[in-house]
């Protein structure tokens, strides 16, 4: 989650438990994570997605950087019994030192994300080591979501390859996620577009306080969906979403 959509409530996003989920599937379908992995998780936000995706999955260890967070958060974080090591700042994390990098729903964030992922991946990436990298898909989407969530921009696919690839990474695999919920922005987006309206601002995934319930069965359907997505890409067949993923690998110079 990113830190401009916390909010009182602990309720999790359907979308937020699912998309877990999902890169979870990818990475372990990908990359040979074992007891010598070693993660970065550059915008890690509140930490979730992180601790998630390796729950029950043994790595050497996580570090979790976010440049926006308060030293108090990172002390109260720190105080937590949690397998990840918090930090706001790049200065204390070793160089080349990583094996797998996530950088999930980051540099759209960014004005110059080119200069900004290349820098990560040769300080911090070790010598064949992985990034898996999430991003907005289609720019034709950009709507008052993406402003309150501060994106710069939505990502096409074609120059979010070429990104990564002048960026020092070799595309591995990369296909789309939430294939269900793209007609549903595209129809909000051309609303918007269209009807001149005031309204509240968006919320994000942290706005979320619906019952368990609801919350489980839309999740066990985004889950199913993206399963079915995954699998699909494997064979070469890759359904549109509303995310962008790629899992990547440090060229060798």
């Amino acid at each position: 989650m990113d830190l401009c959509e916390i909010a009182d409530n602990a309720a999790r996003h359907p979308w937020e438990i699912s998309r877990v989920r999902a890169l979870r599937t990818i990475l372990t379908g990908g990359v040979k994570i074992d007891h010598n992995t070693t993660v970065l998780d550059v915008g890690c936000g509140d930490s979730y997605a992180a601790l998630n995706i390796f729950v029950g999955i043994p790595v050497k260890s996580i570090d979790g950087i976010d440049i926006n967070l308060s030293d108090d958060r990172v002390k109260e974080q720190r105080n937590l019994s949690i397998p990840i090591t918090i930090h706001n700042s790049f200065d204390g994390l070793k160089r080349n030192s990583f094996t797998l990098i996530l950088l999930l729903d980051v540099i759209e964030h960014l004005d110059d994300d080119e200069s900004f992922l290349k820098d990560i991946v040769d300080r911090y990436l070790c010598r064949a080591g992985y990034a898996l990298i999430t991003v907005p898909a289609f720019s034709a989407l950009f709507s008052s979501h993406d402003r309150f969530m501060k994106h710069r921009r939505r990502y096409d696919r074609p120059e979010f390859i070429d990104l990564l690839d002048r960026a020092g990474l070799m595309c591995v695999s990369h296909g789309y996620l939430f294939t269900s919920l793209l007609p549903i922005r595209l129809l909000v987006t051309a609303k918007e577009r269209l009807v001149s309206s005031r309204k509240s601002p968006p919320k994000g995934v942290g706005g979320w306080d619906y019952s368990g319930f609801i919350t489980g069965v839309i999740v066990s359907l985004l889950n199913a969906e993206n399963t079915s997505v995954i699998t699909l890409n494997k064979f070469g067949i890759r359904l549109p979403g509303l995310s962008l993923w790629a899992l990547c690998k440090k060229r060798q110079s």
